[in-house]
């Protein structure tokens, strides 16, 4: 029986289009919130939105879109053609021709920049262009909102009448959190200037609580507004239609009506070509938001790459590379010398002095290159503090942050893992990891502790009453200063070899430096993040001055080998993009290395040739006088020639989202599938801007292959574990499956293993 509240709504709901009009109803503002984002979208990418907290900010934004102004001017004459002419509609055109043209008369007495045609022509241009690129955005997501139609109206239709009402309720909560969704995908790509995926968002889910730290830095009110005016959206078009939406309907309408021809039709508008954007700023929004999130949640067919990889594995009898068995021996006649490692937090190499000689960030690193080494091509693997990490104190192809969780699942949080802490213990060395950080992210400390270091310092460690906390990760890095050069003293007094391990803490997003520090102008047409960045690039060269002057007055430079080097890069408005951790452009990946060993009288000089962190390992080896024995390590000496065609392998820190690939000087950035790949000349092409167009699809597909097989063996590297319980024999074991080969002869080692601790 009908509720004669709901009588007319039924009424209007009860017909052949029934089910089709209410699904429309239903999914409306989610159509809508789709093309205002992906306006939002492409005005981001064409004048980046701004970052201040100001109300003027926002303001002076969008006054630089000429379609806005036009549409202003069109939405003001139908206004007043309204009120004041009602009948007369056709008089709104010539009311908004004549606004646009005084607009642009009042903008051209203040500016006297340009002849008053000039300025017509070109805002006229600029505007058509800017209106048909958001056009063709919003067209791909009318096709999106009609196959979500298409599952409302069916579901809609399918749905006994007695449960229409909590139905209705269902599907107006999926809209809820699609624009959720959608908001959250938008603001991601304003902040770090990469399309969101939904490995990213399954990411930021599981790590809610690390995610907070690196969130709240950019929190502005705009973007609090992208974030959220999707579902204030869709809630005020519910409140509206309470009543309509949930009026149960007597007849169960028949799908197939002309509103479902329609739809349909829409929907099959997706197989058509993607329309040519008039511009490079809006290739990332043709696509649709929504439809483009929903399409990295497609990972490329890997299945034959992997069935290959673990077939070598067993043919084999183990992993690819390990560190397991890793010794070091001794070279004749070479004492040992000390070493003083120093990963420097998001330090790109183009920013430093040793790379651009007229920005003088880094003066000091560069006086310290030209009496030493400096590594002309050296590059992160994977652009994440904790993957340096790997790379460089084990020697290992990294994992990217989930795979560390699962790392130490499979390990029980005690990873079998040769190392240099591990490596160089056995021959008599003491080891310390120290830094101004609080290693709560993720995995860090495990990770640390798994390196095996007799002593590791962090921020409570090395933090007091009223230190300054410069990152949302810890303090500033002078603070680590006494405590590395008081331990380094102990070691020596004591006679024996130490190898200390810093990781600085400034420079890391958000860049900030102690308030004490004095800033300074680089370059006057930096952005105020390039300002702020290269300051603290110029502290941390301070603090490099500060820290070898220290070996200095305490007498222990002469025996003490001095490594500095990025842990990576940093994206810094470059390809639009804020962040390194998910960019595989140079940017994020070529880092700044300075070897400085004065005690060994090394001839001062450049290391050419590509090279990467998993080099640094066999470096450190010889250059302390030690020959690297057992394992199987993927890195070859700095000090060594490499082929100038050697490949080099990087990844993206989300999973499955990006890998790249360098062989020479021709770089793959791959996706899985999910866009073609890209490939770029860095010999004519270093900044990464004109990707080829004629690269051989047999090619691409080689590189594929190459990148998906190096990813492949890289976690079976790692996740393998070893078994020596059979005399003779070493089992390795991954995924449940087993390789066996005999067991190897490892070179004695000068001292027993010591725990740890």
């Amino acid at each position: 029986m009908k509720n004669p509240t709901q009588g007319t709504s039924q009424t209007a709901d009860a017909g052949p289009a029934g089910a089709f009009r209410q699904a429309w109803a239903l999914a409306l503002p989610l159509l809508i919130w789709l093309a205002l984002a992906n306006m939002l979208l492409a005005m981001n990418l064409l004048f980046g939105a701004p970052s201040q907290a100001d109300l003027l900010s926002p303001l002076r934004w969008l006054w630089q879109f000429i379609s806005l102004r036009m549409l202003c001017c069109v939405l003001l004459a139908v206004l007043i053609q309204r009120h004041l002419f009602p009948r007369r509609r056709w008089t709104a055109v010539p009311m908004a021709i004549v606004m646009y043209l005084a607009l642009a008369v009042v903008v051209g007495a203040l500016k006297h920049d340009m002849p008053m045609v000039e300025r017509l022509t070109g805002w006229t241009n600029n505007g058509v262009e800017q209106l048909y690129g958001m056009t063709i955005g919003i067209w791909r997501e009318a096709i999106t909102t009609a196959w979500i139609t298409l599952a409302f109206a069916l579901i809609l239709w399918a749905a006994p009448a007695r449960a229409h009402a909590w139905t209705v309720r269902l599907l107006q909560a999926v809209v809820v959190v699609l624009c959720a969704l959608v908001g959250v995908a938008l603001v991601y790509d304003i902040v770090i200037g990469q399309p969101a995926s939904v490995q990213i968002l399954g990411f930021a889910i599981t790590e809610a609580r690390d995610m907070v730290r690196l969130v709240r830095p950019e929190v502005t009110p705009l973007r609090v507004v992208f974030l959220s005016a999707g579902v204030f959206i869709a809630l005020g078009w519910f409140w509206r239609r309470r009543r309509a939406d949930t009026a149960e309907s007597d007849a169960r309408p028949h799908p197939f009506t002309w509103g479902a021809a329609a739809t349909a039709l829409l929907a099959l508008a997706v197989l058509l070509p993607v329309p040519s954007s008039p511009a490079l700023a809006y290739d990332r929004t043709v696509q649709g938001v929504l439809l483009s999130l929903a399409k990295t949640a497609i990972t490329s067919p890997i299945t034959d790459v992997q069935s290959r990889a673990f077939h070598d594995f067993v043919q084999t009898g183990g992993p690819r590379w390990q560190t397991a068995d890793l010794s070091l021996r001794p070279q004749a006649g070479t004492p040992p010398r000390n070493v003083v490692l120093v990963m420097m937090e998001s330090v790109r190499a183009d920013s430093t002095t040793m790379h651009n000689a007229a920005l003088q960030t880094t003066p000091y690193l560069k006086s310290l290159a030209e009496k030493g080494l400096m590594v002309a091509d050296m590059s992160a693997v994977i652009p994440r503090t904790t993957s340096a990490w790997l790379a460089i104190l084990a020697g290992q192809y990294p994992l990217v942050d989930q795979g560390f969780a699962r790392w130490m699942k499979v390990y029980d949080n005690k990873p079998e893992l040769g190392s240099l802490p591990h490596a160089l213990g056995r021959v008599g060395y003491r080891s310390a990891f120290f830094t101004t950080t609080n290693l709560v992210y993720q995995s860090d400390e495990q990770v640390i502790h798994a390196m095996g270091f007799d002593t590791v310092k962090s921020e409570p460690d090395l933090s007091f009453p009223g230190a300054e906390r410069v990152t949302y990760f810890g303090i500033a890095d002078e603070h680590l200063l006494k405590p590395i050069l008081d331990w380094s003293e102990d070691q020596h007094k004591s006679g024996r070899p130490f190898f200390a391990t810093v990781m600085t803490n400034v420079g890391h997003h958000d860049f900030r430096t102690p308030s004490n520090w004095p800033k300074k102008v680089f370059d006057p047409s930096a952005s105020p993040v390039l300002y702020d960045y290269y300051n603290c690039l110029s502290y941390i060269d301070d603090v490099m001055r500060r820290l070898v002057e220290g070996y200095t007055a305490r007498g222990m430079l002469q025996d003490t080998v001095f490594v500095f080097v990025g842990d990576h890069g940093q994206m810094l408005g470059e390809h639009n993009t804020n962040q390194s951790f998910n960019a595989l452009y140079q940017k994020a990946l070529h880092v700044p290395m300075v070897i400085y060993a004065p005690g060994m009288h090394l001839p001062p000089g450049v290391v050419t040739g590509p090279r990467q962190q998993i080099d640094i390992l066999p470096t450190i080896a010889e250059l302390a006088g030690f020959e690297v024995q057992g394992g199987a390590l993927p890195g070859i000496s700095l000090l060594q020639p490499v082929d100038p065609e050697r490949k080099l392998y990087f990844s993206g820190l989300i999973d499955w989202s990006y890998l790249a690939m360098r062989k020479g000087q021709r770089k793959y950035i791959y996706n899985f599938e999910r866009s073609p790949m890209t490939v770029f000349d860095l010999a004519h092409d270093p900044q990464e801007l004109s990707p080829l167009t004629d690269v051989a699809p047999a090619e691409l597909a080689q590189m594929r292959e190459d990148m998906l097989r190096w990813r492949i063996d890289s976690e079976i590297a790692l996740m393998a574990r070893r078994d020596t319980s059979v005399a003779g024999r070493v089992t390795w074991e991954v995924a449940s499956i087993k390789a066996t080969t005999a067991e190897p002869r490892l070179a004695p080692t000068l001292l027993p293993a010591r725990q740890s601790h």
